[in-house]
C-alpha cells in the first residue's frame, strides 16, 4: 500500500496514480507537477531527487526492457541561476494511450517494488 500524498502543485488527476507510485520509491523522490497533455501533448511529470543514488530505482521502470513500454524519456533541467535540478518524464504517446501506459507503470512499480525479484507477470491491457 502506498501513502497518498496531498499535492500542492499543479497535478492533473489522470497522472496522480503514477505520481503516487513514483513518490513511493524513496522519500528523496518527489513529484512536483504533472500534465496529462489532454490528447494534444505527451503526458509529463516533473520531479526532484535529492539523493541521486536513488535515481536508478526510478529510471529502472522507464527502460523498455523492464516495463515493456518503449519511448519514455527522462531529462534533467535547471536554469541560468543554477537552480536545483528538476527532472522531466515524458510519454511517447498522447491521450488514452498515455493514460493507459501511465496506469500500467504505476501498477508495475507498486506490485514489484524497487527491487523486482523476477520478470513481472503483469501485462499491459
Amino acid at each position: 500500500m502506498i501513502k497518498k500524498i496531498q499535492y500542492t502543485g499543479k497535478m492533473d488527476k489522470e497522472v496522480v496514480p503514477l505520481c503516487d507510485a513514483l513518490n513511493s520509491i524513496d522519500p528523496s523522490i518527489r513529484t512536483v507537477e504533472s500534465c496529462f497533455g489532454h490528447g494534444k501533448d505527451p503526458l509529463r511529470i516533473w520531479f526532484r531527487c535529492t539523493n541521486l543514488r536513488k535515481l536508478p530505482d526510478l529510471l529502472y521502470w522507464f527502460d523498455g526492457c523492464h516495463s515493456g513500454l518503449c519511448g519514455w524519456t527522462i531529462t534533467v533541467h535547471t536554469d541560468c541561476g543554477k537552480s536545483f535540478p528538476t527532472f522531466l518524464i515524458k510519454s511517447p504517446n498522447r491521450g488514452d494511450d498515455a493514460r493507459r501506459d501511465a496506469d500500467f507503470l504505476a501498477r508495475l512499480i507498486i506490485q514489484e517494488g524497487i527491487e523486482p525479484k523476477k520478470k513481472s507477470k503483469l501485462r499491459r491491457k
